[in-house]
């Protein structure tokens, strides 16, 4: 490779990697944990390894993601299967956790922790 292009593909990495810099200097990020312990107090809907799905109200996060549901229903193909007045679901089962809130969308919660 001569090196005049290898000085215009030098040149051009350095141009896209300013202009991506740029775009993504506006997002922040924000901690899986931090969003998480945000969640609290809102109703959420957590599938867990298995298949087991559950929803229920955030109480509580600790550091290992471990979830305490107050007001939990156990779902099985979106039909209550059973209810429990609190559950603790073990952090290392759980697939993901989405936030089940009609008013606020999950940009709202990452915008309040910025």
């Amino acid at each position: 490779m001569s090196v005049e292009i290898e000085e215009v593909l030098r040149k051009r990495l350095y141009e896209v990697r300013l202009k991506n810099n740029r775009t993504t200097s506006r997002l922040r990020y924000v901690k899986p944990l931090r969003l998480l312990r945000s969640f609290i107090g809102n109703t959420v809907f957590v599938k867990m390894r298995g298949g087991f799905e559950f929803t229920g109200v955030l109480e509580h996060v600790d550091f290992q993601m471990n979830l305490v549901l107050a007001e939990c229903t156990e779902l099985e193909g979106n039909k209550p299967v059973a209810k429990y007045h609190r559950a603790l679901l073990r952090g290392s089962n759980i697939e993901y956790v989405s936030l089940n809130y009609k008013n606020r969308s999950l940009l709202d919660f990452t915008r309040q922790l910025q």
